[in-house]
């Protein structure tokens, strides 16, 4: 027997209306009137005598009702127990969209191996980032923290450490065996990425090297076709290395820009979470050895 029939019989016997427990579970009544007769059929018995002005419990319903409402409270409590166990074992994570792309799916299928849990990952921009682990829609993100960023409300676990480099087709010839001076980049066209797969890029620019973030106006390349159009346009763009290098371009350092973390960010309610704890422990590893 479906137990989830005792369900519909509870609600028409809570209410003594066909039409008015319809409404409060948001079935049809018709729907409902044919769960109650299957229940009836399975058992044998009619349970409820109806007609156009009133619904009645048989002796029948009579009987069935507190053992029906013990079964029905009971599944209800598994349910809650089976979704809380669900949300538990699922950890709700995003990302901007580079990170996702080029290193999440490294060593994401291999976390979930080792530790049994599921992961739900959303990529998006970092200013909607912070609204969704505001608003409890997800557990954590990935962001770069630099400066002031994230605010000090809250928590972030750096990962690793990364920096900005010129990122071109072939290596360019630079005054320093180090790297390439912000006064240098003023020979340079240098194209930067759309604002969704380079969030972080203006605030850190602005922050640490005003006069070149003045200069710059984000433009919508997206990641995949960033080095075509720094081949097809014989210019260059400043991006983390970890993206430059892995869409093989040739990186040359920036001098006078601090490096900055790549971490993951939550807020000071997750802290105990043991799901994020075990995510971190494993970053850590993985990302280090890179």
């Amino acid at each position: 027997m479906d137990l989830n029939l005792l369900k519909y019989f509870t609600a028409v016997a809570d209410e003594m209306s066909f039409s008015s427990a319809a409404e409060s579970i948001y079935l049809s009544q018709s729907s409902l009137s044919k769960h109650v007769k299957r229940l009836e059929d399975d058992l044998g018995f009619q349970l409820f005598s109806r007609n156009s002005h009133t619904t009645e419990l048989t002796p029948a319903g009579e009987a069935l009702l507190p053992a029906a409402r013990n079964i029905v409270r009971e599944l209800d409590i598994v349910h809650d127990q089976l979704r809380m166990w669900s949300s538990q074992r699922c950890l709700r994570l995003a990302s901007f969209s580079f990170f996702s792309i080029y290193h999440l799916d490294r060593f994401i299928s291999k976390f979930i191996s080792l530790n049994g849990m599921d992961i739900s990952l959303v990529e998006n921009a970092s200013d909607s980032l912070l609204a969704m682990l505001d608003g409890d829609a997800i557990d954590a993100y990935f962001a770069f923290e630099y400066g002031n960023f994230p605010p000090e409300s809250y928590v972030c676990y750096p990962i690793l450490s990364e920096e900005l480099v010129l990122a071109t087709t072939s290596p360019v010839a630079q005054l320093s065996p180090d790297g390439i001076t912000l006064d240098e980049l003023r020979g340079f066209n240098i194209v930067t990425l759309s604002e969704r797969d380079e969030p972080f890029m203006t605030g850190y620019l602005q922050k640490y090297a005003p006069e070149l973030a003045t200069r710059l106006e984000p433009r919508n390349i997206w990641l995949y076709s960033l080095k075509s159009v720094i081949k097809k346009e014989a210019c260059a763009s400043i991006i983390p290395r970890m993206v430059a290098q892995s869409s093989k371009l040739c990186c040359t350092p920036i001098l006078g820009l601090p490096p900055f973390n790549l971490a993951l960010i939550t807020k000071p309610d997750r802290i105990t979470n043991n799901r994020l704890a075990a995510l971190k422990q494993y970053m850590n590893q993985e990302l280090t050895e890179w």
